[in-house]
């Protein structure tokens, strides 16, 4: 076998990890890329969070306040990707349209799991921002959020193509939704 001398290289990093610390080390940051990688390992731990709490859902509502949180939790992580997503809009924040569309993608797969901690026995009490009477009427209210799932569907599929002023309207559309159950 013929030896090229890497394993006898005094330093074991690869060359990836000496480009990262080399960057580190004369820029004083990360670049855009490895902002990229670590927001997805950020997103991936998300899904995976979300996937556990959604599979753990059935069983651990024992009260109706065990569904507020859940809901609660699950519109915390929604809000959290609409206002990242709104300030690449508004050009507050650069556009990427990776990760982009890597938002875009968690906000559809959460705006699909809230909605049966919302039909929870006596779950329209409590600390909410809920309009009073989004749960008036069941099957109006499942249609909103029907209009969400839909909306958000509609947005990834435009993230994926990289046309801002598409994904600027779709983005509108979208957040117009929350608009049905919110003030």
């Amino acid at each position: 076998s013929f030896n090229f001398g890497i394993d006898n290289c005094p330093e074991k990093a690869t060359f990836s990890e000496r480009s990262l610390e080399k960057n580190i080390e004369v820029t004083g940051h990360l670049n855009q890329k490895e902002e990229s990688m670590k927001h997805l390992g950020k997103v991936i731990a998300i899904i995976i969070f979300v996937a556990v709490a959604a599979t753990a859902v059935n069983a651990t509502f024992n009260q109706a306040g065990d569904a507020i949180r859940y809901r609660q939790a699950v519109m915390t992580l929604i809000s959290h990707h609409f206002g990242s997503m709104g300030q690449v809009v508004k050009g507050e924040q650069p556009y990427d349209q990776t990760s982009f569309a890597e938002e875009a993608g968690v906000l559809e797969m959460l705006s699909k799991m809230p909605w049966e901690a919302f039909l929870y026995p006596e779950s329209d009490r409590g600390k909410t921002k809920l309009k009073s009477k989004a749960l008036k009427n069941k099957d109006d209210f499942m249609q909103a959020a029907q209009n969400l799932e839909n909306e958000t569907a509609k947005l990834t599929a435009n993230a994926k193509t990289g046309d801002l002023d598409a994904i600027k309207a779709q983005f509108g559309a979208a957040a117009k939704t929350c608009k049905g159950c919110h003030g």
